[in-house]
């Protein structure tokens, strides 16, 4: 049997497959696979596999026709053959979290090896055409390329053995005014077992260094398990909800932080064990020990002391599970190939008491879900659940914010920032705290619409919610602030990528937690979307 699939457009793209029916089996099991890829009517170049694979345009920079180049005749063509087929063989899967698996010697077969295992004719054409593209890729630099869009999307610049990070460089916060910094941390180049990374930043508002040491080193190769001890002297938002195993994230424009003027300062230890020792799932085993210092008009009272000062021990583990997805293990690390919904996140810390003067005994729990789903015609949907208890004597640097997002002003073009990602955008800063909460975002976005050439805006629909409540309230003591035991509610429309990836968007605040004015219940803001098309 075969089948044979072909679209044509900007691209030319032909797929055959061939099937061999097994009689006592009853199934159809493939024998060949072939792609190939041609250039179709294309009137701007075309850049596929990061420049891999390069078809120029039909039309030169001054519109013109040009005159054909090897750019029209090149073809990409990839063939793949199954072979010595074992049917129903006993096996054993050692390592069944994984996929697929690469060996680290992957890279270094001999020739007697490719002789033996490639089915296909090697032809003195096809040894010309990898001397060709080995020759353009040692010019071009593609491998130094990929090593360097490898680290530049996730916020690092390479020079040498060590990653500058881009997150350091500056930012901005009503506290710190612009706070300027450098940090990284060592690459693979330095070590594949050992790694240091460090920051220093400076606040030109409050005038204050701030600084992180810390060193890791690899202890299992499959499992990627990492030990690492660190030192950080810094300021932190206060009741912000931090999952451990989060990964960095790096945005080329963070709006949320430049609003944000409640901190706290803390010196912290900390030592921890990153693994992916259990089936799909990555986690992080952590020991924290912490001098907590309020950065605003704040104490907490125990019932006997206030406290403007604290100690706090803990102990913590954060655990992200993605369960049906599909991941590959290679000599840099797993990697997960294709990723499926639900995923779900948990997080448990605990403070030990009497522990390295630890001055509160308390316990938080943390759980988040989030699912997505694409549609073909190109709308996708998506939905997080996210909740947290706190219970025992939890300061209020170290209880929920709910993610505001908004501004406490009177006008409402004063009120203008950027939209975050998971915010609510008509909470006003300090305006809720919570010791337990619920929360639910939903989104549902439509297929770009081309409105002219290069403006192409995407119709996001928007509804958030949350209920929280606060237990013992007399032991905070300062800041004012409300409990959203009634619940919170907003909805919105966001024009994402109207323009160079800016859009615009709007608001609004209803339900009992509704403000008297009118006004005050709506918030607009800009939205920025980076596509890098992948």
């Amino acid at each position: 049997a075969k089948a044979i699939m072909r679209v044509r457009g900007i691209i030319d793209l032909t797929a055959i497959h061939e099937y061999e029916f097994l009689l006592n089996e009853k199934i159809w099991f493939p024998n060949t696979y072939e792609l190939k890829i041609i250039k179709g009517k294309n009137d701007d170049p075309i850049k596929i596999l990061g420049g891999t694979i390069e078809f120029e345009g039909e039309y030169d920079e001054l519109g013109k026709k040009r005159e054909k180049a090897a750019s029209d005749f090149s073809y990409m063509l990839s063939k793949t053959f199954f072979y010595d087929r074992e049917i129903n063989i006993p096996l054993s899967i050692a390592r069944n979290s994984v996929a697929i698996e690469i060996d680290d010697d992957v890279a270094k077969k001999d020739t007697t090896f490719w002789l033996k295992n490639r089915k296909d004719r090697f032809s003195k054409r096809d040894r010309n055409t990898f001397a060709v593209k080995d020759s353009l890729a040692f010019f071009k630099g593609i491998n130094a390329k990929l090593f360097f869009g490898r680290k530049i999307i996730n916020g690092y610049v390479p020079i040498g053995f060590f990653d500058f990070d881009l997150r350091y460089l500056m930012s901005y916060n009503n506290y710190e005014g612009f706070r300027f910094g450098l940090g990284g941390t060592t690459n693979e180049r330095f070590s594949k077992n050992f790694k240091l990374d460090g920051y220093a930043a400076y606040g030109l508002k409050d005038d204050e260094l701030k600084y992180h040491l810390g060193g890791s080193t690899r202890v299992g190769n499959f499992s990627n398990t990492w030990a690492g001890l660190s030192y950080t002297d810094d300021v932190q938002e206060i009741g912000s909800t931090k999952f451990n195993i989060d990964k960095r994230v790096f945005k080329i424009y963070d709006p949320r932080p430049i609003n944000v003027s409640t901190f706290y300062h803390h010196q912290t230890w900390k030592g921890y064990v990153e693994t992916n020792f259990l089936p799909k799932t990555e986690s992080i085993w952590q020991l924290n020990h912490s001098k907590i210092e309020p950065l605003f008009n704040y104490a907490f009272f125990d019932g006997e002391n206030l406290y403007n000062q604290y100690t706090m021990t803990t102990a913590s583990v954060s655990i992200q599970w993605n369960p049906f997805s599909d991941y590959m293990h290679t000599p840099s690390g797993k990697i997960e190939i294709e990723k499926r919904f639900p995923k779900f996140t948990f997080q448990f810390t605990e403070s030990l008491p009497d522990f390295l003067g630890n001055d509160f005994q308390f316990g938080k729990i943390d759980a988040r879900a989030e699912y997505e789903k694409q549609f073909i015609n190109g709308q996708k949907s998506t939905v997080l659940i996210q909740a947290g208890y706190a219970f025992g004597d939890v300061p209020l640097t170290h209880l929920y914010n709910n993610s505001p997002n908004n501004l406490d002003r009177e006008v409402l073009l004063q009120r203008l920032t950027v939209a975050g990602k998971n915010s609510f955008e008509t909470m006003r800063f300090n305006e809720f705290f919570s010791s337990q909460y619920v929360m639910l975002h939903f989104k549902h976005g439509f297929k770009r619409v081309e409105l002219f050439k290069k403006v192409k805006p995407s119709l996001v629909l928007v509804t958030r919610m949350a209920w929280g409540n606060m237990e013992k309230p007399e032991q905070h003591v300062g800041l004012n602030y409300k409990t959203i035991n009634e619940g919170y509610f907003e909805s919105g429309i966001e024009l994402n990528q109207i323009f160079s990836g800016f859009g615009l968007a709007g608001f609004y605040r209803y339900g009992p937690n509704q403000l008297s004015r009118f006004e005050d219940n709506i918030a607009i803001k800009l939205t920025f979307v980076l596509d890098l098309g992948l």
